[in-house]
């Protein structure tokens, strides 16, 4: 008798490897694509969109393999994946360290100082992307406040500091960096409610430092704390614009990237030949089939600058002045 051969070790891990490097590629990615451009995971049944049948029997035994090599890239490589049940699409989790880690890479980080590197005076370079002119050594630099916030965390104590020309005094939950900027995040006594600041937005007032500890008194961080959470920062979460409820028209293959960054909820867009309720001339340009997202803006600019990194794939159509701002920004660029 003849033993049946069992599953070959390297050709596993050749296919967790590959699989790894293709969800590092792209923001979103579905089960159907990356099964169909890696190879390693051989046929399956497919409906003519290409997507799986997920009630055959080769379609479950697949998605069963593609979710324990998910679990072995978590287990293995630190990289987590996150699936959206209303898309049905899959996207890397963002990184985060553990308590211990983060103290451990600031304590590391406020001793490191690297000769011959060029940095602003908030100490505000990017986290590990500054390379020097012989392009060999990475930099690693945080912002100038951390030290004492971490500190004043470390030991329960509120820390007081001006911000926006007012007098604050926070109960500091978590700091860390998020879209390229380092906030801190906790309970501010005045408001009496979760508040987000962003550090290098702290004053100076005369010659007492930025911030100061206060020591006559502690307070305990809430059990239900969860930091990757509270450092999930967006402008749209606390700008100080008037809200406005803007339609955006998007490109059904860049709806999961958009909504991943910007947020939104699904709408039904107007027909592509109707005119702007402020009767302007020119027509909703060809959105038939895009798919609509709808999102409460309160930080225009950074809105904006979102939007427009989305190329092609994304239009503002509705409200007018939300269009008017992307429209008049793109025009003076060209403008001579």
């Amino acid at each position: 008798m003849v033993a049946t051969p069992g599953p070959d070790p390297a050709a596993a891990t050749e296919r967790v490897l590959r699989l790894a490097y293709y969800i590092a590629q792209r923001p979103t990615f579905t089960m159907s694509d990356a099964t169909n451009d890696i190879p390693d995971y051989g046929s399956a049944g497919r409906g003519r969109d290409g997507q799986i049948v997920a009630d055959s029997k080769s379609g479950e035994a697949l998605r069963k393999r593609f979710r324990r090599d998910l679990q072995s890239i978590e287990e293995r490589f630190g990289i987590a994946t996150r699936y959206d049940e209303h898309d049905h699409t899959y996207r890397v989790a963002a990184p985060f360290f553990s308590p211990s880690e983060r103290r451990a890479l600031l304590s590391a980080m406020a001793l490191v100082d690297v000769a011959g590197i060029a940095t602003d005076d908030g100490g505000l370079a990017q986290l590990g992307t500054a390379v020097d002119a012989a392009g060999r050594r990475v930099i690693v630099t945080v912002n100038r406040h951390l030290t004492t916030i971490r500190d004043a965390i470390a030991r329960r104590h509120p820390i007081r500091f001006r911000y926006h020309n007012r007098d604050r005094l926070l109960d500091a939950w978590v700091a860390g960096l998020a879209r390229n900027h380092w906030y801190v995040v906790g309970h501010e006594h005045n408001a009496g409610q979760r508040r987000v600041f962003r550090l290098d937005r702290i004053e100076s007032v005369g010659d007492r430092p930025p911030i100061t500890i206060d020591t006559t008194t502690t307070y305990a961080i809430p059990e239900s704390l969860a930091p990757e959470h509270e450092l999930h920062v967006d402008p749209n979460d606390w700008g100080r614009d008037p809200p406005a409820l803007t339609t955006v028209a998007v490109h059904p293959d860049h709806v999961g990237r958009f909504r991943a960054d910007i947020g939104g909820a699904l709408v039904e867009l107007p027909p592509a030949n109707a005119s702007r309720a402020s009767g302007a001339t020119s027509d909703v340009m060809s959105i038939d089939g895009w798919v609509g997202v709808e999102v409460l803006v309160r930080d225009y600019e950074s809105f904006r600058d979102r939007v427009l990194r989305m190329g092609t794939n994304a239009r503002v159509v509705a409200p007018d002045a939300m269009v008017s701002l992307v429209r008049e920004w793109l025009y003076a660029m060209v403008e001579e």
